[in-house]
């Protein structure tokens, strides 16, 4: 099944300009959500056969069919948490649980570590197969022990999706303007998720083989030779000292993702930054200079990148050394560098391999981009987000999408939104008026800064984890969109941000500050302090930044699951429950409310989401068959896993190199800890769920998931510092208030009970 049967819709490869959320139309909303679901569709019919769907362009990533459902899926799913959807209208559930969660490595090298949990339906398959007395050694969707769905299967549900999404649009009454709160947020934000996964998808089609995709009808590179060579990349100085405040305003009629939202403000030191991105001529000359082979050009983590991966040039370069392309099952052997003629390099685009357009901007990740500032001098680096906000503003912002230049772009303005399907030269575009290149559009450009949230960050209740799982400092940021960037990616305020050694349409401009000083020059660029623990991994050293003759500014992370996870926070909280026995009455009404019997061992599955250091799941598992529980920082599993294990861990006490041996007995080994920030469609069908985490977080997506994840006759137990109120409107339909009592420790326990469904 190949060509036009893929396609629920119209073939385009343009895109149409986003919605102003203060006066659009039901008309135009359809209109933008079509558009997207037809380019997304359309890109996949340049695989040559069904068999391209299973298979892995890169190893860090799935199988290209998991892309082409995963956007559908989650449609559904976030409509239903917007309440759009009924439960009951779900289109697939077992899509829905399938297609919903991707993939996020601990490493470039994760695939030689057979025991790393790659995702949230691995972890889950483990689990089953674990509490069964076996154990799983391979990631199973890339492995052979799951079989993918048919294609045709997946482009029926594609097609009822549309039609379900469609007919939401028609039911739905409009209420103009469209907020964060409004339901209708849900629709736009399926739309723009769509558009994310349309750029993504086309990275990784562009590294499959050449001889598994051929270019469709109608789509079109830009010229590979410029009318007229850039020339010299002049620096551009911006000579005085500003003060830049980043962030979106919440009333800005147009959508965002959380990370825009919130304020900073930033001094900016003069700096000059070159007029174009750096080209493949420029970087041919670090190439042909062995800049990947000399190691004072690299970081720690860059050089141990290039090694792993023996990297010699930029991923889409094609040479006739025969590379490790970098691709996953079936394909791992398979190297794209097999050039049989007698140039030194050509280039790879989509669909095809042409001849090397030196004028191009060069796509690199931001190990090698830092790689090249290095090789250019010491001072030399990338620029900051504060530094691109003046680099790239033109018009002043103001309330209208007027200010926005994506809202509406006409043809022939920037290489942004399928203008071409490829990057174009640096110098095709005019300038704006500070004299910089390609602000918006043609390659995303990669930043100094780590990716965090403004101060006044909030999570959106319809996407809890969209952002704050890259509050890490090991996710730079990225800016300016690229040629395959539509809606939302292109705009102004857009903050994107990927691992350092990832690939995807992005380059860079070179950068240095504008001071007497040769080190510790002062730079508006803020990295993350926390420090990041890795289970299987540990402590992580953060190695981002590598500029040495600068000083950034260092703040805590955004995520709350990462802030609160220090070895001082999780040594606490082992002694607060395991010496200190604080929740010792906590557990004894648990077992009153549940009715759990020492003398009878309860036959039911529990979920316990919010498990802290495990005493209270340990001290209750005894009364179930089986219980998974979760937490959302590391540190805390971590420990969990060890004591589930029967390990001793050591804690220290107050007093000078004391420390207390804390040690559980889980004889009946039926629990499964795991670290989530979110709860998938595979957590379903629990008798008991117990919620113990929802004070730092906004509970209207957990409660949300309740109904589909307790069993009918099953039971909702709420642990929280909150009234029964903030509950009670999100669970009344399906769940009926049957206790609630407030602890001496002034915290609040609420039982509801499942409504049986008439």
């Amino acid at each position: 099944m190949v060509g036009k049967d893929l396609l629920t819709g119209n073939v385009t490869f343009k895109a149409t300009n986003p919605c102003d959320l203060s006066c659009c139309t039901k008309e135009q909303i359809k209109s933008y959500f079509e558009n997207a679901y037809d380019l997304n569709e359309s890109l996949f019919l340049g695989l040559k056969d069904s068999k391209v769907f299973y298979m892995c362009p890169d190893r860090l990533r799935l199988p290209l069919i998991f892309y082409y459902g995963h956007t559908a899926c989650v449609y559904i799913n976030k409509l239903v948490l917007a309440d759009l959807v009924q439960v009951e209208e779900r289109v697939n559930f077992e899509f829905e649980k399938l297609f919903e969660t991707g993939v996020d490595e601990h490493s470039w090298d994760d695939t030689h570590r057979p025991n790393i949990v790659y995702s949230v339906a691995s972890q889950l398959y483990t689990t089953t197969i674990k509490l069964r007395g076996n154990y799983l050694q391979e990631h199973f969707r890339m492995g052979n022990s799951f079989r993918w769905p048919e294609l045709k299967d997946v482009v029926e549900y594609r097609k009822n999706v549309r039609d379900l999404v469609l007919k939401v649009i028609e039911r739905t009454p409009l209420q103009l303007p469209i907020t964060k709160e409004s339901p209708w947020w849900g629709v736009v934000l399926g739309i723009e998720h769509e558009r994310i996964h349309i750029e993504t998808s086309s990275v990784l089609i562009r590294q499959l083989p050449i001889d598994l995709v051929s270019r469709p009808n109608g789509w079109v590179y830009a010229p590979l030779k410029s009318e007229s060579p850039p020339g010299e990349n002049h620096m551009i100085k911006i000579s005085e000292v500003s003060t830049r405040e980043l962030g979106k305003s919440t009333d800005f009629p147009s959508f965002g993702w959380d990370n825009e939202y919130g304020k900073i403000k930033l001094e900016v030191d003069p700096f000059a930054a070159s007029q174009y991105l750096i080209s493949n001529r420029e970087f041919l000359q670090f190439v042909q200079d062995g800049g990947y082979d000399k190691r004072d050009f690299w970081s720690d983590e860059g050089w141990q990148w290039k090694e792993f991966r023996k990297v010699r040039h930029p991923t889409f370069w094609v040479c006739n050394k025969g590379c490790n392309s970098g691709c996953g099952n079936p394909i791992q052997t398979v190297s794209r560098c097999n050039l049989s003629s007698g140039d030194d390099y050509k280039f790879r685009c989509i669909f095809d391999v042409v001849d090397m357009p030196l004028d191009w901007p060069v796509e690199v990740n931001f190990l090698e981009a830092q790689a090249f500032c290095r090789w250019k001098g010491p001072l030399y680096r990338l620029p900051t987000e504060a530094e691109f906000s003046i680099i790239s503003e033109d018009i002043p912002i103001n309330n209208s999408v007027d200010c926005d230049k994506i809202h509406v772009l006409k043809p022939g303005e920037a290489n942004v939104a399928f203008e071409y399907g490829s990057s174009c030269a640096v110098n095709k575009y005019s300038s704006n008026s500070k004299g910089f290149y390609d602000t918006l559009g043609n390659v995303w450009e990669w930043l100094v800064d780590h990716m965090n949230g403004f101060p006044g960050f909030e999570t959106h209740h319809l996407y809890e984890d969209f952002s704050t799982p890259t509050f890490d400092g090991r996710h730079n940021l990225i800016l300016g969109g690229s040629w395959a960037s539509t809606g939302n990616e292109a705009s102004r305020f857009s903050r994107y941000a990927f691992r350092r050694h990832f690939f995807q349409h992005s380059g860079f401009r070179l950068a240095y500050s504008i001071t007497d000083k040769a080190e510790d020059i002062p730079l508006p660029a803020l990295f993350i302090s926390d420090e990041l623990f890795l289970i299987g991994y540990g402590v992580q050293k953060n190695q981002g930044e590598f500029t040495e003759n600068y000083k950034g500014k260092y703040q805590q992370s955004f995520s709350t699951f990462i802030r609160y996870n220090s070895q001082k926070i999780i040594n606490q909280q082992l002694l607060n429950e395991y010496i200190l026995k604080v929740n010792d009455r906590f557990v004894r009404e648990l077992q009153t409310v549940l009715h759990l019997s020492d003398s009878e061992r309860n036959e039911r599955r529990l979920l316990h989401f919010g498990c802290s250091a495990g005493y209270v799941t340990f001290n209750i598992a005894k009364f179930f068959n089986s219980v998974v529980a979760i937490d959302r920082r590391s540190r805390f599993i971590d420990a969990c896993q060890k004591l589930n294990e029967g390990q001793i861990l050591k804690v220290p006490t107050d007093k000078e190199n004391n420390e207390y041996d804390i040690q559980v007995q889980n004889k009946e080994n039926n629990i499964i800890f795991i670290q989530m920030s979110w709860l998938p469609n595979e957590l379903e069908n629990f008798d008991v769920i117990l919620l113990s985490l929802l004070n730092d977080l906004d509970e209207r997506p957990f409660l949300v998931r309740m109904r589909e994840m307790v069993k009918e006759d099953g039971s909702l137990i709420i642990h929280s510092t909150k009234e029964s109120s903030t509950f009670n409107n999100h669970l009344n339909k399906d769940f009926k208030l049957r206790s609630e009592k407030t602890l001496p420790n002034m915290t609040n326990l609420f039982v509801y009970d499942k409504r049986e469904r008439h």
